[in-house]
Order: C-alpha cells, then sequence, then structure tokens
C-alpha cells in the first residue's frame, strides 16, 4: 500500500493491504479462525473486507525467517524480508513510525525496480509482479533484477506471465511483445516502451 502510494499517489491505489501482526503466531491463527480468513501458503491468512484484501501473518511467520534467511525480531526488520526493494517499507501502527529499506528512496527517485532478498518462494509470480510495474510505471530494472529475468524469463514462464495478467487484469501488457526475447530488451530499455504505453492507451478507454 505504502509502496503504491510512494508511485502513483493514493488515488492510483487499487491493490491489497498487507498487516505483519507483532503477536504470537497461535494468536494470529485464533483471530483468522475468528474472521473467517483463509490460510495461504506462505504461512499467512487473507480475508476481503468489503472493498479491501487483506493478507495478515504472525511476524514470527515471516516466510524469509523461517527460511532462515534473515532475522526479523522487530517490526523493522520486515523491511529485510522482502523480494523487492520497492515493497521494503513499513508502517508501525502502534508507534507511528516509518520504516524504510535504505534503497527504498532512491528506487522511488530514479524510477528503479530493484532485488532486496533472494531467493523467493514464488520466481514465477514475482516475474509476473516485475513485468506489470517495469511496464505500468515505466521503471527500470535494477543489476539484480536484470540478471534474474535473465535467468528466469523463458518461453514457458513468458506464457505464464501473459496468462496470468489476462486473468486478474483482463488484458496483458507482456502480451504485445510475442516472445521472451523481445520483452527482455522492452523492460531493460525504456525507450522501447513507446508502442507499449500507446497500446495501453488503447486498452484503456
Amino acid at each position: 500500500m505504502i509502496r503504491d502510494i510512494a508511485l502513483a499517489g493514493a488515488k492510483e491505489f487499487k491493490s491489497d493491504v498487507d498487516f505483519v501482526l507483532d503477536a504470537p503466531s497461535h494468536e494470529v491463527r485464533h483471530f483468522a479462525e475468528e474472521v473467517n480468513a483463509i490460510e495461504n501458503r506462505f504461512g499467512g491468512f487473507s480475508y476481503n473486507a468489503d472493498k479491501w484484501k487483506i493478507d495478515f501473518w504472525a511476524r514470527e511467520d515471516t516466510w524469509a525467517l523461517k527460511r532462515g534467511l534473515v532475522d526479523v525480531d522487530n517490526l523493522s526488520d520486515v523491511t529485510r524480508a522482502t523480494f523487492f526493494v520497492n515493497d521494503a517499507v513499513v508502517y508501525d501502527v502502534q508507534a507511528r513510525a516509518l520504516y524504510v529499506h535504505a534503497e527504498f528512496l532512491n528506487c522511488v527517485v530514479h524510477k528503479t525496480l530493484e532485488i532486496n532478498l533472494w531467493p523467493n518462494p514464488s520466481v514465477k509470480g514475482n516475474i509476473v509482479r516485475a513485468v506489470r510495474r517495469l511496464l505500468k510505471h515505466d521503471l527500470a530494472p535494477g543489476p539484480q533484477l536484470s540478471s534474474f529475468l535473465d535467468q528466469n524469463l523463458d518461453d514457458a514462464v513468458f506464457e505464464h506471465v501473459v496468462s496470468t495478467e489476462s486473468r486478474l487484469y483482463g488484458w496483458s501488457y507482456a502480451e504485445q511483445y510475442r516472445r521472451p526475447s523481445k520483452l527482455l530488451v522492452a523492460l531493460k530499455d525504456r525507450r522501447l516502451r513507446q508502442t507499449n504505453r500507446e497500446r495501453q492507451t488503447e486498452l484503456s478507454v
């Protein structure tokens, strides 16, 4: 939520809201049962509240912590546990404090999307997110993300990106490039996205 507001303002926020609860895992699970939240494969829960889709989990169940990749001793450490630097921002509701990754503002100012923590449980899912963010917000991939895309964006993953975007959003940013090699070129060189922006305008009318 904070990421999207930083990129495009509050009016453009249309994603889900993630809550990390600084409470024991069993208490969070009990709360999830009370509100009929659905457990997901990452150790958290999903709940639909009116217009909001809310994902929440106990701090001690943070995926990266449970895999031994980072220590998450307090809420500020969650900024070390996200896949993208651009997601590494946490607002502590109780303390009214904002915690950010050291490179978060740099990515916002310079319109860059970069990896914060690897590995991650969803390679395909994060490629979908990367492609859509890069093209939708006209961002440039950082060195680590560029390497990640080179290693993983093959024909099968390209088809997954197109089908997932189409299913979730009704159309795909990636589809117009027709094959992964062309998509990779456009992702890395923002000057080659004019056709993409024209296509976005056509599809939004």
